[in-house]
């Protein structure tokens, strides 16, 4: 599977990377060895690191049922923020809309979108959460 995650138990940040080529399977999965290690308990945070990553066949249906795990552990994931890096535009994609389903399912968490690693983990440790990173919902265009 090209996902792993390390808990850092000391400052409460939940670090995942993913890599490679990344399915629904492989997120899924993820999501549920996370959920399955007693060792991670909130509050945390975590940094989704996508910058390995070289193509996805990961669906709406696939984030959807990330977002319904999330869900099902609300206690868990209370308050935590979410940091993803995506260094694509492909990514990109993928993380607005686990942003947007995530909002529309009333997931416990709030998700903030990076470009870079330096800038997702900045975000983390600043103690003003609301701000930076990049909406869920791109701005609308401008007609001609």
């Amino acid at each position: 599977m090209p996902a792993d995650f390390r808990w850092d138990s000391g400052s409460r940040i939940l670090r995942t990377r993913l890599w490679g080529h990344v399915t629904n399977e492989d997120i899924v999965g993820h999501a549920l060895n996370v959920v399955a290690d007693p060792s991670i308990r909130a509050p945390l945070q975590e940094l989704i690191d996508c910058t390995g990553v070289e193509s996805t066949r990961v669906t709406s249906e696939g984030l959807r049922n990330i977002v319904q795990i999330d869900v099902a552990h609300k206690e868990r994931y209370r308050g935590q923020r979410t940091a993803i890096v995506a260094p694509t535009d492909e990514i990109l994609s993928m993380a607005r809309t686990f942003a947007t389903l995530s909002e529309v399912h009333h997931s416990p968490h709030r998700i903030r979108i990076f470009r870079t690693l330096p800038e997702a983990e900045d975000w983390l440790k600043s103690p003003d959460s609301e701000g930076g990173g990049i909406s869920a919902t791109p701005p609308p265009s401008r007609g001609r």
